[in-house]
């Protein structure tokens, strides 16, 4: 073998072939090829035993550049950029077969320049049509505002010319995953939408659906933007890569993400003389004081929405408003993940000893009435309702829930004073946290 080709990703989705070395001993075949055995992934090989593929031509795996007689001088030479992209191991190069998952971001700007072209405003407007989940009860907006008229989007008018248009809104998480769904299945997905989960973003991947971003992510991304991409060494970039073409822009969260907190009104807690709930069990005694003293007269704990999840997992392990993962930590439970046990063996962390504890202190808070009755059944956010007009006193969430999307239970009660602690588990000792990587994509 004499001859190394690159694998070069282009602004298109097809390829081109750059030669790196000719007329060079790459790798040398062995002298004794006899104890050979057809190629299978599930038999090992003795000693000195080598694998043959019969019929090869005839395999997927095949590259067609090898059907005709192949002759180093039809390739061009790998150009210096591209040298240095291969030695940095970015995405861009795949060269025998690899991804390039220790992928780095490229940076050919002049230290200033490159947050120039990332701020730079269009000399003529651009629309950028969107589809967005939003609560249709949502009374956040100031009067004449909507979903792309209101002051963010007209900053991004004003400053950079361009000009956001909503082409459709989901007002649940069951309904916008259903609409993203319909959209990929109907080649009809606008400029930009948030992907559920990876699953989606794949489906329009291979549905031929998204462009290569690349080119355009390493020219125009501000260095903040590079920055933070960074920092995940590789996973993020992987994670919007479909089939070797990067085709999303990852959204990278905070390992805190998958901090699970439960929220309290301390004005009710004082109001009744009640310290602060510490373990399960004493989240359970306030909730009951909060309902009998009819400070809660429907149900003192909120949950989830219809198409919602009651506790995160590998998959989505942040972001996971209105569950119960605060309890399911509190039991040292680890629902929606595969872990190792002492012995190294793999289980299945939902159908654990430790996650049923968790659902049967659930279930015996539901009977009581303490949970909302209807919940995974209520649709369009009114799961919140009654935190948000001051009859629910307990919610569970990630620790930015407090005062992201909780403005209405401020503006309807000016005494309310929402607290967020972490739920320890009965002993009093700790609780546990899991977080995996990137979810969610553009």
């Amino acid at each position: 073998m004499n001859c190394l080709l690159a694998k070069v990703k282009t602004g298109t989705r097809t390829p081109i072939f750059r030669k790196i070395l000719s007329n060079k001993e790459i790798y040398k075949l062995p002298e004794n090829l006899n104890t050979s055995v057809n190629y299978n992934p599930s038999t090992l090989l003795e000693d000195d035993e080598w694998y043959k593929i019969e019929n090869f031509s005839e395999t997927t795996y095949f590259l067609e550049i090898m059907r005709s007689d192949f002759s180093s001088v039809n390739y061009d030479k790998l150009d210096e950029m591209l040298e240095e992209q291969i030695a940095g191991g970015t995405d861009a190069i795949i060269i025998c077969g690899t991804t390039g998952e220790s992928s780095t971001l490229e940076d050919d700007a002049v230290p200033g320049e490159n947050d120039d072209r990332a701020f730079e405003k269009f000399d003529h407007v651009v629309e950028v049509h969107y589809g967005y989940q939003i609560d249709p009860k949502d009374t956040t907006l100031p009067d004449g505002d909507s979903v792309d008229n209101n002051q963010y989007t007209r900053y991004l008018l004003d400053n950079y010319n361009i000009k956001v248009v909503c082409d459709w809104t989901a007002g649940n998480t069951a309904d916008f995953q259903q609409k993203v769904s319909l959209a990929i299945a109907s080649a009809s997905l606008p400029d930009a939408v948030i992907a559920p989960t990876r699953n989606y973003l794949v489906q329009a991947a291979r549905a031929d659906l998204l462009a290569d971003l690349w080119p355009e992510f390493n020219q125009y991304a501000s260095k903040q933007v590079k920055e933070i991409i960074e920092t995940t060494e590789g996973r993020a970039i992987n994670n919007a890569t479909v089939d070797g073409t990067f085709c999303a822009l990852p959204n990278v969260s905070v390992d805190t993400d998958g901090v699970y907190l439960y929220f309290i009104r301390q004005d009710w807690l004082d109001k009744l003389g009640l310290e602060v709930p510490k373990t399960v069990d004493e989240l359970g005694e306030v909730a009951q004081k909060f309902k009998d003293a009819g400070l809660s007269p429907d149900y003192s704990i909120a949950g989830i929405d219809n198409g919602g999840r009651t506790y995160s997992n590998f998959m989505n392990s942040s972001n996971n408003g209105y569950g119960f993962d605060a309890v399911y930590q509190a039991f040292n439970a680890t629902p929606g993940y595969f872990l190792k046990d002492d012995s190294g063996e793999l289980y299945w962390g939902t159908t654990t000893d430790e996650m049923k504890e968790a659902l049967t202190t659930l279930h015996d808070w539901y009977e009581k009435g303490l949970i909302n009755p209807e919940v995974g059944t209520t649709t369009n956010g009114d799961n919140a309702n009654n935190v948000k007009n001051g009859t629910c006193g307990i919610f569970m969430g990630p620790w930015w829930s407090l005062g992201y999307g909780n403005p209405d239970s401020f503006r309807n009660d000016n005494n309310a004073n929402w607290q967020a602690y972490p739920l320890y588990t009965n002993d009093g000792v700790s609780y546990r946290i899991i977080k995996t990587g990137t979810e969610k994509h553009l």
